[in-house]
């Protein structure tokens, strides 16, 4: 019997799949580091790309996983501790994506996962689903509260995608403090829909200033942190609303994944050290803003460290100077970095993010 991913078809898609996976990944509005996910159903086949890989590497490397769909979708039906676990089809060191599930319950046979800086804006503000209404208006959208990535999640989103007619499914789901969701028939079609909800969700982000790199050097020299590289990542710091936003807490999981749980504020050096002697004891040190100066990170952070924050000043540069923010909780916080599937993502990026110490 000829298998799905033998046939012509499903070549054809899954190459509509790479193309439009590496354009997402490569747009940092959409995608920062190995964050989102993208899939493809055909017949008991569910290709979704593996944890800790990068859509915008999926032109030139595998970053795909295939599994059995009946078999994941029968284990989230049966309450099983993990449902992925030996569904995979054929050997390899990949493991599918953490949101595996999660693609398997949506109905479509396209779906596109990521981490919208421009839904993001919207998605931690207390008020968002009203003020999104208008926005949407036309498109068969839901929103979910913010979820554990995973299974947790995956049942959240079936709930609320079964809210609507079976032959009407949300198409677009808004994540709470987490991201977008869009499914379709195909690659053309979803990568059409993201790019106007994004469109549409768009808020111009708030002017910044320039860092004082002079001043962050005299802070910084000899504490084990330096100016971050990215220069639009320094806009945590210029303004007070931004200040006031970004310290408020963790806003979404890739920060406290990558980053840690939220930043530190400090004014001068003694007030760094102060940062740096309270996290002595911690596996992460935090981004530290330095109001009207600009941003420090620690010595050891690599590139997909300095996406995430470059992703933070890009989400706190869109949400309005008095607007307020929903935060991660302490225990939102612990569940994520106790988790042994981030661990593992995180693991693939040991070289790009905090060394551990």
């Amino acid at each position: 019997m000829e298998r799905p991913q033998d046939t012509e078809d499903f070549h054809r898609a899954a190459r509509s799949l790479l193309e439009a996976s590496a354009r997402v990944g490569s747009n940092p509005l959409y995608v920062q580091g190995a964050g989102g996910n993208t899939s493809l159903k055909m017949g008991d086949v569910l290709r979704v790309k593996a944890s800790g890989t990068r859509l915008a590497d999926a032109l030139v490397s595998d970053v795909f996983v295939d599994v059995s769909l009946s078999r994941v979708r029968q284990g989230v039906r049966d309450g099983a501790a993990d449902p992925v676990a030996g569904a995979a089809l054929g050997a390899g060191g990949l493991r599918p994506s953490i949101e595996t599930t999660l693609h398997a319950l949506m109905p479509h046979p396209v779906v596109f996962h990521v981490h919208c800086v421009n839904t993001l804006a919207w998605a931690v503000q207390p008020a968002a689903a009203a003020a999104l209404v208008a926005r949407l208006d036309g498109l068969a959208w839901a929103m979910v509260p913010y979820c554990k990535p995973g299974l947790d999640l995956t049942r959240a989103v079936a709930a609320a995608v079964a809210e609507r007619p079976a032959d009407a499914p949300a198409d677009v789901v808004i994540l709470a403090n987490h991201g977008l969701i869009v499914g379709g028939a195909d690659c053309a079609a979803v990568e059409a829909l993201l790019d106007e909800v994004a469109g549409r969700l768009r808020v111009a982000p708030r002017p910044a200033g320039n860092p004082d790199r002079a001043r962050l050097e005299e802070i910084a020299a000899g504490s084990g942190y330096r100016p971050t590289r990215r220069d639009e990542a320094h806009g945590l710091a210029l303004s007070p609303a931004a200040v006031r936003i970004a310290a408020s807490g963790s806003l979404y999981p890739d920060h406290v994944v990558f980053l840690g749980p939220g930043v530190a504020v400090a004014e001068d050096r003694a007030a760094l050290d102060r940062v740096v002697s309270a996290s002595g004891a911690l596996p992460f040190r935090p981004v530290v803003l330095v109001p009207g100066a600009g941003v420090l990170v620690p010595e050891g952070l690599g590139e997909a460290g300095e996406e995430m924050v470059a992703a933070l000043a890009m989400v706190v540069a869109r949400i309005p100077d008095g607007a307020g923010v929903s935060c991660l909780s302490a225990a939102d916080e612990q569940a994520l970095l106790n988790w042994d599937a981030e661990k593992y993502r995180q693991s693939l990026q040991t070289s790009q993010t905090l060394q551990p110490r």
